[in-house]
């Protein structure tokens, strides 16, 4: 730098000297004379931002679907937090910086993970360098509370859906039915209504024998919970008709045969089969409305 007309003094403007401490050499060169020797000069290391106080962070670790947050405050506007992933990565997991008339700032991170951990956190003020790393405990992610096997009621139907009913819940909680204590898919699922404390799920059918389904909760803004296993029973079985009440008559070739069943209820379902092991029926029948019994019309029995 030269000095200009009137002054007494010069200001030399450098990129960078570095972060740290060190020494400059400063020559002057007057008019008319060769330039001096070089005049050591130590200077100090850039000024460091203060660390945050750990007490002063809040990481908070959300389920899957909701970002993570680390929150700091005691800050300064201008002030710029970074949050790493352990006390050596360069790339950061999220910045923030603190805004004209705040003393906080929030920095967002799309998921840390499931399990507990740490975070790094920095601050960078406004002409100074990053500060030390600070360590932040996280927890968890919050686990639902499993489910109490009295809550649950399984209903093995024939011939429709069975179901999976459970009270003692919370709107917008999520029911799972697995079929076993592995399975990664679902046999059915239901969401609580608004207003309501139970859910039902519906299931094609657990089949014909007794069994146990596995059932998880999921609540809101947690993970799903473990499985609570429930037995269910067998299939209800109908009452075979009474051998009394059977009339099979064997009518002559031309007019077709019948087997008569009395002693039912509406909607009872008779089928008749040529020997005991056959899964082919000789014909059906269903018993009206209003009606104890139903007939079986069959071709022929034979002679």
């Amino acid at each position: 730098a030269t000095v200009g007309t009137g002054k007494t003094e010069a200001l030399v403007s450098i990129t960078q000297l570095g972060t740290e401490a060190g020494k400059v050499y400063v020559t002057l060169t007057s008019a008319g004379k060769l330039e001096s020797t070089r005049t050591e000069v130590a200077y100090t290391e850039e000024a460091t931002s203060t660390a945050p106080v750990a007490d002063n962070i809040t990481a908070t670790n959300n389920v899957t679907g909701k970002s993570d947050t680390v929150k700091v405050t005691g800050l300064e506007a201008g002030d710029v937090v970074k949050v790493y992933k352990d006390d050596t990565v360069t790339a950061t997991l999220g910045t923030a910086t603190v805004a004209a008339t705040a003393t906080e700032a929030t920095v967002t991170i799309r998921q840390l993970g499931v399990e507990e951990g740490k975070v790094y956190v920095t601050v960078t003020s406004p002409g100074k360098k990053e500060s030390t790393r600070v360590e932040k405990a996280y927890d968890a992610e919050e686990v639902t509370e499993a489910l109490k096997a009295d809550a649950i009621t399984v209903t093995n139907n024939a011939g429709k859906a069975d179901t999976v009913a459970v009270t003692g819940l919370t709107a917008g909680d999520i029911v799972k039915v697995y079929k076993d204590g592995t399975a990664t898919t679902a046999a059915g699922t239901a969401t609580v209504g608004t207003g309501k404390t139970e859910a039902l799920v519906s299931i094609t059918q657990l089949g014909t024998e007794a069994g146990k389904v596995y059932v998880t909760l999921t609540s809101a803004g947690k993970l799903e919970s473990t499985r609570t296993e429930v037995a269910y029973t067998e299939e209800a079985t109908s009452t075979a008709p009474v051998a009394d009440n059977i009339t099979a008559t064997n009518n002559v070739t031309g007019k077709s045969d019948t087997v008569k069943v009395t002693g039912l209820e509406a909607g009872d379902v008779v089928k008749v089969y040529k020997d005991d092991t056959v899964t082919a029926t000789l014909g059906t029948a269903t018993v009206a409305a209003t009606a104890t019994e139903a007939t079986v019309t069959i071709r022929q029995l034979g002679v």
